[in-house]
């Protein structure tokens, strides 16, 4: 909370140096900060990507000597792609849609397609990137050994499968997309149905965090943008009596709320 984690630097010279009154060895990693506490950020991995066009193949990010800081993610190259509408998606609302009505092997299966319907597109990406383990372990593809693997092993079977199980699969397959977040809302952020799940810490440390979302809420919309609020804020008044204050962003939109009186 004190101002951390820190940028992570290299000292890419064959000599040590010295920085803000300590000795830094050759070709190590430090934090450029006078803060002591946050020396020890270097613990932390950064996402850089070196990627700054379309022609740039490598987006890995590098120090002057060419050592690498950080390899990207699969999203952080200029072609990375943006899904809309994917298979893997469909499969796991299947999925959702079979389990709640009891059919917990029909579940099993569209939840099993999806995850690999979902592997499968991100590897066909990652083979088009022409990476190996030795260039960038990180864009390199994934072994079709260890995709069967984990999908006879790491998934769980028909007879223990949980809705959790399903939307936690869902929300790691969609990444970036906003469906994530309306699933979650429409659960209303259970940490039964997104596994592990749990406010972030700072949360509670934040009082500003606690005046736009009081405990016991959760974040649930945006706010109107300043021009909206500077040239309709008779309509945005109407739309929500507390469309104004600070903590609508608590508030349910309507497709969100169990009755009709989501204004309430």
């Amino acid at each position: 909370m004190n101002s951390g984690p820190f940028t992570v630097s290299y000292n890419n010279s064959t000599e040590a140096i010295t920085n803000n009154g300590r000795t830094v060895p050759a070709k190590s990693w430090y934090c450029n900060t006078p803060i002591e506490e946050r020396w020890g950020d270097t613990i932390y991995v950064s996402l850089r990507s070196g990627a700054i066009a379309l022609g740039n193949a490598d987006d890995q990010y590098r120090t002057a000597d060419g050592s690498v800081q950080a390899t990207g993610t699969f999203y952080t190259r200029p072609t990375s792609p943006t899904d809309l509408v994917t298979y893997h998606e469909m499969c796991f609302i299947k999925a959702e849609v079979l389990f709640k009505k009891g059919d917990k092997a029909g579940a099993f299966a569209a939840y099993k397609e999806g995850i690999q319907a979902s592997i499968e597109l991100v590897n066909k990406k990652l083979k088009e990137y022409g990476e190996t383990a030795a260039s960038n372990p990180n864009k390199a593809p994934m072994e079709q050994a260890a995709i069967d693997n984990f999908l006879a092993n790491g998934i769980g079977t028909a007879a223990d499968i949980t809705n959790g199980k399903i939307m936690t699969q869902k929300y790691i397959a969609l990444s970036y997309s906003t469906h994530s977040w309306n699933d979650m809302r429409r659960y209303d952020y259970s940490s039964e149905v997104y596994i592990g799940w749990a406010i972030p810490y700072e949360y509670f440390q934040d009082a500003n965090s606690q005046k736009n979302i009081p405990l016991g809420k959760f974040y649930r919309r945006w706010t109107q943008p300043a021009n909206e609020i500077s040239y309709n804020s008779k309509n945005i008044q109407a739309s929500h009596p507390r469309a104004l204050k600070d903590d609508i962003y608590s508030f349910p939109v309507w497709w969100d709320y169990p009755t009709d009186n989501y204004k309430e």
